[in-house]
């Protein structure tokens, strides 16, 4: 009998792994396997995979500028009037930076919208703000929430530069991307970084120490909290809220990535949203959830056809 324990348990851990391996796998490919109506597969990589730099022809540049302010459109908070220049703005900005970098436009025009709203925004550390400390200072800055660190002076001065050149904000988190492409898609990091888009989201938000679903829920462990350990009940009631608290925080930090590709999701096909994508904690509900099917047009439109029309 004793002779069946271990392969019996080796074969429960190999199970248990098949498992995790394929939910890691649905979640990686349900951006490209879900579809809008019956339509073609919806176009977002997985992977977040680099173009080959490429000057874009003058006309073709054109077409594309276009083409970007309609996904600005789709996408952009129906609270923040935008006029068509600040549009063409944005997505001439998400434009240089690919063809600098290599990380694609539709993606830069959703990263801009999850961390702005399409505005030139600065968020400086508290002691620095109310300059209480000049040295150690760091910031997110731009419309794309550009990181900066160093001195005061240096911080405020990058700033301002960020908030001001829409295109300089672009290119540096284009870059910052590029370089979290370039290690999350490392054969040597593979293994430890699924889903690889879940990787370079998460670390361009939270840097290497990025957090995921799972490490919240090891790390806040509230179903195991035994009563027996607070001195009484008000305080083990306390402690269980407080952690069931944490892990929540814990979690919404670690939907960065899930909400960003459902913003893409909408830049991509053109579509307006049903709700916010800042409840999106799940890529497999994107599509079914978060989207209604685009619309076909036809010889009278409905007065609200123009926000699922692609």
């Amino acid at each position: 009998m004793r002779k069946l324990i271990l392969p019996t348990a080796l074969l429960a851990l190999f199970a248990l792994f098949v498992v995790f391996e394929s939910k890691i796998w649905a979640e990686t490919n349900a951006l490209n396997t879900s579809t809008v109506g019956g339509s073609a597969p919806v176009k977002i990589d997985p992977i977040l995979t680099l173009k080959p730099l490429a000057k874009t022809p003058t006309t073709n540049r054109e077409a594309r500028i276009k083409d970007l302010i309609e996904s600005i459109k789709a996408i952009e908070d129906k609270g923040l009037r935008m006029s068509d220049r600040y549009r063409r703005k944005i997505a001439d900005a998400a434009l240089y930076a690919e063809e600098k970098t290599g990380v694609d436009a539709v993606f830069m025009v959703a990263l801009a919208r999850m961390e702005s709203d399409f505005r030139g925004l600065t968020l400086i550390n508290t002691p620095c703000k109310y300059r209480r400390r000049t040295v150690g200072c760091y910031a997110d800055c731009g419309m794309t929430q550009h990181h900066v660190r160093g001195n005061l002076k240096y911080v405020e001065r990058q700033c301002k530069k960020l908030a001001r050149n829409h295109r300089y904000s672009f290119l540096k988190s284009a870059q910052e991307i590029a370089r979290h492409v370039g290690y999350c898609n490392d054969p040597k990091n593979f293994s430890r970084h699924q889903p690889t888009r879940r990787c370079i989201l998460n670390r361009y938000n939270m840097g290497t120490m990025y957090k995921t679903r799972e490490k919240c829920s090891r790390w806040n462990r509230c179903a195991y909290m035994h009563p027996r350990r607070f001195g009484n009940k008000d305080a083990y009631l306390w402690a269980y809220k407080d952690c069931k608290r944490r892990r929540r925080k814990c979690r919404i930090r670690a939907g960065y990535w899930t909400k960003l590709s459902c913003f893409e999701y909408g830049a991509r096909n053109k579509i307006r949203s049903k709700r916010s994508c800042r409840y999106c904690y799940s890529i497999p509900k994107i599509a079914t959830r978060f989207y209604d099917p685009p619309q076909t047009k036809s010889s009278a439109p409905s007065f609200l056809s123009y926000l699922t029309t692609p």
